[in-house]
């Protein structure tokens, strides 16, 4: 049954302020109950998006929440109090568990509300959205009011009327909410101006620290724990500095050039921060709080700063990911992180510590043994030796070992108990500690996803990638650090519509470099394959970072470098874990005139390795065919994206030189495969077959069919290729004249 929001705004507020049962028949405990329930349902309504939710019933629901959660009338005439929600007196008394109900109900529906736009909600009563831009209607009224803001405003307000504060500690943090709130008016005014002038940048990202100041502001005042609220209290003025550096940067870009740059060789040789850098120091402070609303809106806080990443910016962030577990694990504990809908962790004690068997545990578990031995000894003191005595020799002289009585076996057990919950305590602790760690850096993550998904072709891009590639390394194959491998994969497999420019070729060129050797010893196939699409990432970025016809030369004879060198050891070593697929993302990524670079890889693959004798193994030359398949898979995406007609020609020549090499690969295969020479490799290595002859020949056939089926350029390359020639009608020829057993075996192959 629908119910109007006025409605049961009345109900709500009539259970919670003016209840009406028999208080002889209700408990304290049943009344809590009831308003609780109140309580949650008014705030059930506010935020349901799809009810005709008017700015006013918010309004009054935050205010009825601040108002009650954090005071109460100080006369009886409850009247007078000069607060209207305070006009009707609770009877019986709110109590403290419901006021502690209302604080943490009342952050919770802020932090819903920093995610709701005020153009998605109705318009039930007529108020125009004219002063919300964009993403600038997230968070606040349609008026342009910050829900954190006003529930600030709310807090002071009650305190300067005839009102008696309930929340814990709010004398002491009234001056510096007082303070802050001056400053949120401030940054509201500031990202309005923003706004009207056009630049909407800079105001979405006022209006981002104004959130995150006025969410902040509300923990500090309104937590129920108050080490947390002092916590809170404290960063602050933080996020208050990083205003007045942002505000003070902005107005730096209005002024003329050379005052510009006066300030900002000043800025640099005083080494003073940028906002940027002062804002990702204070997210990831929070990003160690178990507030999910908190990390939600950090992520929301951080999208518009994300293109004034500085590389201080972005080497905190890589801290956090490269930080280390300590070696002070105990008794081979493992910790599985899990994370439940919420995005929050969940920890149950009897699933997440299992024992592991292997070596470095159990050296750990002998030094643990060691040290739990001396403190038994220390407790039962000198006449407890025996039971450390393997031998036996520690006993009287009679030959029989002390008897204790009851009230010394006593004070043993005790000992005994208070040094295992001792260790036990210290077992739980580093269990926490590194879930806490995982957490942190699982954060830490989603600012680097944001990033990397907002600006992909920032050039700071290639400073944070290896970093995250190395997480991923460390942390495969372990259950402990699962939900951190699978997040960094997700990060790394994801598609990026830009590239990079404007970083260090160099640096680019080693961090190929590093992803190739990395692929050669992959664990599994999903690694493999996410590592050939950074692989691709940084290949794309680095051809498109060289502007010049001599850096694109230089930098593509690197990168087919890079890439034979991971050929070779996939041709020549067994153990080898790069596969052609590990290829195909960067065909499908490159331009049409980028393309020709593993055009030169899969010739160099036929000629140094599609002959009989030149691979490890059999399998090896079937898939240096493969590979070749692989890059003339791209021949219809080249030929229907090419404008330009030199780079189609170029790309043809490159095609007929790869037929070319492809057929005298074939030609000297088949000659080998029906030769006596074959035949005597018995069961060998080297020996060809018929399957693996076939395979070969496929090969053959779909790359003939891609060239000459799509593009006219190609066609005519592929057909100079495969011109008549006495080699091939030769191989022909010996194939026909093969034993019919061999010949038969091809077939049915």
């Amino acid at each position: 049954m629908y119910v109007r929001p006025q409605k049961a705004q009345a109900q709500a507020a009539a259970g919670v302020a003016a209840h009406s049962m028999d208080k002889s028949n209700m408990s304290v405990k049943a009344v809590d109950k009831q308003r609780t329930w109140a309580v949650d349902q008014m705030i059930r309504v506010a935020r349901f998006a799809q009810l005709p939710i008017t700015d006013a019933l918010t309004t009054n629901v935050l205010h009825f929440i601040v108002a009650h959660a954090g005071f109460s009338p100080a006369s009886k005439d409850s009247k007078k109090c000069g607060v209207a929600e305070l006009a009707t007196v609770p009877e019986p008394p709110l109590s403290d568990n419901t006021r502690n109900h209302m604080c943490t109900s009342l952050i919770s529906f802020v932090g819903d509300l920093n995610r709701f736009s005020n153009q998605a909600q109705g318009s039930a009563d007529g108020e125009a959205g004219a002063h919300s831009v964009g993403r600038l209607a997230l968070g606040c009224s349609r008026s342009g009011t910050v829900w954190a803001t006003s529930a600030i405003d709310k807090l002071l307000e009650c305190a300067s009327k005839k009102t008696t504060a309930v929340l814990h500690g709010f004398s002491s943090c009234k001056p510096t909410l007082e303070e802050m709130a001056k400053v949120l008016h401030a940054m509201a005014a500031k990202s309005a101006a923003y706004a009207a002038a056009g630049a909407i940048a800079n105001a979405q990202r006022v209006r981002g620290l104004e959130l995150l100041l006025g969410n902040v502001c509300l923990v500090g005042a309104c937590w129920t724990n108050k080490d947390v609220r002092a916590e809170f209290l404290e960063v602050a003025p933080e996020v208050a500095e990083c205003y007045k550096r942002l505000e003070t940067q902005i107005d730096g870009e209005a002024k003329t050039p050379k005052k510009r740059s006066k300030e900002e060789k000043k800025e640099q040789e005083d080494g003073d921060p940028k906002p940027v850098e002062v804002l990702v120091d204070v997210i990831l402070s929070f990003m160690t709080k178990d507030l999910h609303f908190l990390r939600k809106l950090c992520d929301q806080v951080f999208v518009p700063f994300t293109d004034l990443m500085t590389a201080d910016a972005v080497d905190a962030i890589i801290g956090v990911l490269k930080t280390k577990e300590g070696d002070d694990a105990e008794d081979g504990a493992v910790v599985e992180a899990e994370m439940d809908v919420d995005g929050m962790m969940d920890v149950d004690d009897d699933s997440d510590v299992s024992m592991a068997d292997d070596d470095d545990d159990q050296e750990q578990l002998g030094a643990v043994d060691e040290e739990l031995r001396r403190k038994i000894e220390e407790a039962l003191g000198n006449a407890s030796t025996s039971l450390g005595n393997e031998d036996g020799g520690d006993v009287s002289a009679s030959g029989e070992e002390e008897e204790y009585d009851d009230e010394q076996m006593t004070v043993f057990d005790d000992k005994l108990a208070e040094i295992f919950r001792h260790k036990k305590e210290q077992k739980l602790a580093v269990r926490d500690l590194r879930i806490s760690l995982i957490n942190f850096k699982l954060r830490a993550l989603d600012l680097v996803d944001v990033f990397l998904t907002k600006q992909p072709g920032n050039p700071l891009m290639i400073r944070l990638l290896p970093t995250v590639v190395d997480l991923a390394k460390a942390t495969s194959g372990d259950s402990r650090t699962k939900p951190l491998h699978d997040r960094t994969i997700a990060i790394l497999g994801a598609r990026r519509p830009k590239y990079p420019t404007g970083f260090d070729s160099e640096a680019g060129l080693a961090l190929l470099d590093a992803v190739h050797k990395r692929a050669r010893r992959a664990q599994d196939k999903p690694e493999l394959a996410m590592l050939g699409n950074v692989a691709a990432f940084v290949t794309r970025a680095l051809m498109d970072n060289a502007q010049t016809d001599e850096a694109r030369t230089a930098t593509s004879d690197r990168v087919v470098d890079i890439a034979k060198a991971s050929l070779a050891d996939f041709m020549t070593r067994k153990s080898s874990q790069i596969h052609a697929d590990f290829f195909r993302p960067a065909t499908e990524k490159l331009l049409p005139s980028q393309v020709g670079i593993f055009w030169r890889i899969a010739h160099v693959a036929l000629a140094d390795y599609g002959r009989p004798g030149q691979a490890v193994n059999v399998y090896r030359q079937v898939q240096a065919f493969a590979l070749a398949e692989t890059v003339v898979a791209s021949v219809p995406r080249v030929a229907s994206e090419s404008s330009d007609v030199a780079d189609t020609s170029v790309l043809a020549e490159a095609a007929e030189r790869l037929l070319r090499e492809l057929q005298a690969a074939v030609c000297e295969t088949i000659l080998f495969a029906v030769s006596d020479e074959n035949k005597a490799a018995g069961s060998g290595k080297l020996r060809i077959e018929p399957l693996r002859l076939k395979e070969m020949l496929m090969h053959l056939v779909e790359i003939a069919r891609r060239c000459i089926a799509k593009d006219d350029v190609f066609r005519q390359a592929a057909q100079r290729a495969f011109a008549p020639s006495d080699k091939w009608t030769g191989a022909v020829a010996a194939l026909s004249s093969a034993s019919t057993v061999f010949a038969l075996k091809i077939f049915r192959a």
